[in-house]
């Protein structure tokens, strides 16, 4: 096992909320940190980015041709001004404290007609109530984009939340195009309240996981470790 100094540098929205997750587990973590959060055998079907990307022209489409936020948003409240959001790269900010640098890109940003922000998260998924079990990631990852715009100053975030796109799946004539087919979405409105005294502290809990010279003991069933001690006991059999 590798026993010399580890840092990370710099760590994602995304995988820093892990962090969050009730079933957390702290030695995937530092292996998944050791791989440089890059999982093998992990493969993310492109459809997901593409309708991600899809989602982000509506919005901008509506608002060049109508002036104004897709109806939908605007149940969020006043949003006034869409505002470019910057790339990951540029959306960064290094705490002092744990040293390392926190980045990522919000799906959407606003400004809302008191001068504060609204920030936004697209979701390709049907959204249920009972079987939201992602919440607490979501709710870390929304308030680590707040984190990072208010000490990029950018300023106070007054709005945080997610927008669920949710698919028609139930097949009709209007369905059937001339080359293909078209599938419609409904938007599902979400707040999400976020607490920037987490993220400090998600941070520093990051730094100790990450220095550790070995990895720590793993979270009670998680399956993913299972998994990897019975592919080490396979290379030692």
């Amino acid at each position: 096992m590798p026993t010399e100094p580890f840092t990370l540098p710099t760590i994602s929205v995304k995988n820093l909320a892990q962090l969050a997750m009730s079933d957390f587990c702290p030695r995937c973590f530092w292996m998944k940190a050791r791989l440089g959060f890059k999982a093998p055998w992990s493969i993310f079907p492109s459809i997901f980015s593409s309708i991600d990307g899809f989602s982000k022209k509506v919005t901008e489409i509506h608002i060049k041709s109508r002036k104004a936020p897709p109806q939908w948003l605007m149940k969020f409240g006043a949003l006034a001004s869409r505002i470019d959001v910057p790339h990951w790269s540029k959306f960064s900010f290094l705490d002092q404290e744990s040293g390392i640098a926190l980045r990522g890109e919000p799906d959407e940003m606003f400004r809302v007609t008191d001068g504060t922000l609204a920030i936004l998260d697209y979701k390709t998924s049907r959204f249920t109530e009972a079987a939201d079990r992602l919440s607490l990631l979501y709710r870390a990852q929304l308030g680590g984009y707040r984190w990072i715009a208010k000490n990029l100053g950018m300023g106070e975030t007054s709005l945080t939340g997610l927008v669920y796109y949710d698919p028609h799946t139930t097949a009709t004539e209007e369905s059937l195009m001339e080359g293909g087919f078209r599938m419609e979405f409904t938007a599902v409105i979400r707040r999400v309240e976020t607490d920037l005294t987490e993220i400090g502290g998600f941070l520093l809990e990051a730094k100790r996981i990450i220095g550790l010279p070995v990895p720590p003991p793993a979270a009670d069933g998680c399956r993913d470790c299972e998994l990897v001690d019975k592919i080490r006991a396979m290379e030692l059999a």
